[in-house]
């Protein structure tokens, strides 16, 4: 629930009630105050920027179900004027044929449906055939589910923001390029998933092909150790302005703590949860005044790098100084001696 909402209502559990497994059947409704100049705006008529934006900021009603066997119940409890539902069932064991229902219920189907978001977190899904019939859906986020393989989710043209992350092997053996048809796709999280390969075995396939719109990415968590490939995946994607790498192996590669890829990518505006901006200026500031160190040559067509003469003690105490100092933000003009 996001921590501006304001719940309206909400069933109490009572003794001895379940839901599957002996889960206590609880409902909630809570809602977000949407400005009066959104009131009369269906999601399905916006630009995709727009709808991203009121992701962010969560302008939505948003219905909370804590079993599956009430969510027809709670749907009769929603507020038909509301902008727009968010639903969130999330670590309650739904499986395909409970998502079929869900489906159903809900009534996702065609331009009057009303769900534009759908939170099926840590669940028991291992595939999502029941999105495959065209549907209102712009956020979806299925992490933590025990796919087999990388949902098809052939229905959801509309989809803006797509989650995927914490699915255990999920991009292991992707074949082609799995996302091509969500050509509205403007953010994704693939955290976490197994990837180690940013183009098909061939060569010849980018994973990430059709994403031309993208703005958001994260990788972060996964297997990718080539430098240059990931500049080769990340290179077609001109709008992409977030990028998440961390804790993948290529980030201890020479060439990637020098800024190749912020180089060779320069519309990128964050690495890492970071400004690009900023490291730009911290390495900037480390290859002009710490000697050695800002001589790196190539080696080969990698873009490995190799250090120079090695710097003697002294030279290494005062350069671990200027690089403490440009962390701060506070680097002089001087140049290490």
């Amino acid at each position: 629930m996001g921590a501006g909402a304001s719940q309206i209502a909400q069933g109490a559990p009572q003794p001895g009630e379940g839901g599957r497994g002996g889960r206590v059947a609880r409902l909630s409704l809570s809602t977000v105050a949407t400005s009066s100049k959104f009131e009369a705006d269906p999601w399905y008529a916006l630009k995709n920027e727009e709808v991203l934006e009121r992701i962010k900021g969560e302008e939505w009603q948003l219905l909370c179900v804590e079993a599956v066997e009430e969510f027809k119940e709670s749907l009769s409890k929603v507020d038909k004027t509301s902008v727009a539902l968010t639903v969130q069932a999330e670590d309650i064991d739904i499986d395909e044929a409970y998502l079929q229902e869900m489906v159903f219920h809900a009534k996702l189907l065609g331009p009057g449906g009303q769900i534009m978001g759908l939170s099926l977190t840590n669940n028991e899904l291992t595939t999502a055939s029941a999105l495959d019939v065209p549907n209102q859906i712009r956020q979806l986020n299925l992490g933590g589910n025990p796919f087999i393989g990388v949902p098809s989710l052939l229905g959801c043209k509309l989809l803006v923001d797509l989650n995927l992350s914490y699915i255990e092997g999920l991009m292991t053996t992707t074949h082609g390029a799995p996302f091509a048809h969500l050509q509205a796709l403007l953010r994704l999280d693939l955290t976490c998933t197994g990837l180690s390969r940013l183009f098909s075995e061939d060569e010849a396939t980018p994973v990430l092909g059709g994403l031309d719109m993208l703005q958001e990415l994260s990788l972060a968590e996964n297997e990718l150790v080539d430098t240059e490939e990931v500049i080769n995946a990340i290179n077609p994607l001109r709008c992409l302005t977030e990028l998440d790498l961390q804790n993948n192996p290529c980030c201890d590669d020479g060439a990637y703590k020098q800024g190749a890829l912020v180089a060779e990518c320069p519309w990128l505006q964050r690495l890492d949860g970071s400004s690009t901006k900023m490291k730009s200026d911290v390495q900037g500031s480390l290859g002009t005044e710490l000697g050695p160190l800002g001589s790196l040559e190539k080696e080969d067509h990698r873009n490995s790098l190799k250090i120079g003469d090695a710097p003697s003690m002294a030279q290494m105490s005062a350069m671990e100084q200027e690089v403490e100092s440009a962390m701060k933000g506070e680097v002089d003009n001087s140049v290490v001696a």
